[in-house]
C-alpha cells in the first residue's frame, strides 16, 4: 500500500438499540484482499477528505445519499482519514461496484473478529465515538 491519502468510511445503523456496521469483501487481492474491511480509496485531487469518505462508500458499498443520517470524522491513522457515517436504513443501498464482491452487516463484536487487524483501531474509535 501507498502512502497516497484516502478516506475511509465506517457505515453504520441503529436498529433495535443495536449497532450494525457494514463492511467489504474486494472482489480481488488488488483491490484490498480477501478480507472483511471497511470501505476506503484514494482522495482524488481537489477533493475534501469527508467527500472522498462519501464517495467511496457509495461506490464500494452502494451507499445511497438520501439514506445518510450524519457523518463525522473520527480519526487520522498516518495517511488515512476516518469517518463514521450514519444511515437511516439497512436496506436502502444500491449495487457496489466492481471492486467488491460482497458487503454484509455485522454487529459491532462479530466486525472485531473479522475485520482486517490493522483496522481495528478504527472500530475501537468509533465504538469510543457511540457510546
Amino acid at each position: 500500500m501507498n502512502n497516497s491519502k484516502r478516506s475511509a468510511s465506517i457505515i453504520y445503523c441503529v436498529e433495535d438499540e443495536k449497532i450494525y456496521v457494514l463492511m467489504v469483501k474486494p472482489s480481488n487481492i488488488e483491490f484490498g484482499g480477501p478480507d472483511w474491511q471497511i470501505p476506503k480509496g484514494l482522495i482524488d485531487f481537489g477533493e475534501s477528505e469527508h467527500n472522498a469518505a462519501i464517495r467511496e462508500a457509495e461506490e464500494e458499498a452502494g451507499l445511497v445519499l438520501s439514506n445518510i443520517d450524519s457523518v463525522d470524522f473520527l480519526m487520522r491513522m498516518n495517511y488515512i482519514s476516518v469517518f463514521a457515517i450514519k444511515v437511516k436504513n439497512r436496506k436502502n443501498f444500491k449495487q457496489h461496484d466492481y471492486e467488491i464482491a460482497e458487503t454484509k452487516w455485522f454487529s459491532l463484536t462479530e466486525a472485531f473478529k473479522v475485520i482486517r487487524s490493522w483496522q481495528k483501531p478504527w472500530l475501537g474509535k468509533f465504538v469510543r465515538f457511540i457510546k
